[in-house]
């Protein structure tokens, strides 16, 4: 089960990711959910409305059997294939900021487990091409990186990536810096065993 930290600002935020909910009974009250029309809006949610509710809202209404929630068509069928392919063609971030944060909330709330497994493999593959790309250790070698120009993989980062990806090239430049903070040195033959002279003979020396 996804876990909740209460004080971090980024899992608040993601949670206001807009999801369209469609009430399994009327709701009481929940009329206030209805889209400003600039007409009345009836008190109660009739059974089979659909609506767009935040993310954190929609949780709470599928947990009390209220609502069931449609996947986004950020997640439909043909983004997961591409995800499945290629993750590092796909343009995540311009989809949502908390991408793979609410895909796999939305994915364990709903009881898609291919979803999550489809999200959480993505991740893990976008991840390894960030540091690819980020250290002058590796080439980059990562089929999807040579299928995907990087400067348009760079651009298309969510914002779990974008700080994974900062803070590889702080460790890289720190790592150089590091490195190159040692001067170059040859390393003399050791004399302190000396050849025996039948080897040397034998060597030629």
């Amino acid at each position: 089960m996804p876990t909740f930290d209460y004080w971090d600002i980024e899992e608040i935020l993601s949670e206001e990711q807009d999801v369209m909910i469609k009430s399994d009974h009327d709701i009481a009250g929940g009329g206030i959910l209805y889209p400003c029309t600039g007409a009345a809006k009836p008190r109660d949610l009739k059974e089979g409305a659909k609506v767009l509710v935040p993310y954190w809202l929609a949780q709470k209404l599928v947990q009390r059997y209220f609502v069931e929630v449609d996947i986004p068509a950020i997640f439909d069928d043909a983004i997961q294939e591409t995800l499945q392919t290629d993750p590092a063609v796909g343009r995540l971030g311009d989809k949502s900021y908390h991408y793979f944060e609410v895909g796999i909330k939305l994915a364990f709330l709903v009881k898609n487990p291919k979803l999550q497994e489809i999200l959480v493999r993505a991740f893990m593959s976008r991840v390894l091409d960030l540091l690819s790309l980020s250290s002058s250790l590796g080439e980059g070698s990562r089929s999807s990186i040579r299928k995907a120009v990087p400067s348009q993989f760079l651009q298309s980062l969510t914002g779990i990536e974008e700080d994974i990806y900062r803070g590889a090239r702080e460790a890289e430049i720190q790592y150089q810096r590091w490195n190159g903070s040692f001067s170059s040195y040859v390393v003399e033959a050791s004399h302190i065993a000396e050849v025996p002279a039948f080897k040397r003979a034998r060597l030629g020396a």
